[in-house]
């Protein structure tokens, strides 16, 4: 697969800053969204 270099220096801009940061992650099945929290620590 081919590393995006613009998406991993947008990734290290947001959430590389050493320390934990909760985003929400959507994701849909059957046509039902659901959410969710994750730790985006890079």
């Amino acid at each position: 697969m081919h590393w995006n270099e613009q998406a991993e220096r947008i990734m290290t801009e947001r959430f590389g800053n050493g320390k934990d940061n909760i985003i929400p992650l959507a994701t849909v099945k059957s046509g039902i969204p659901y959410v969710r929290y994750v730790n985006a620590y890079i």
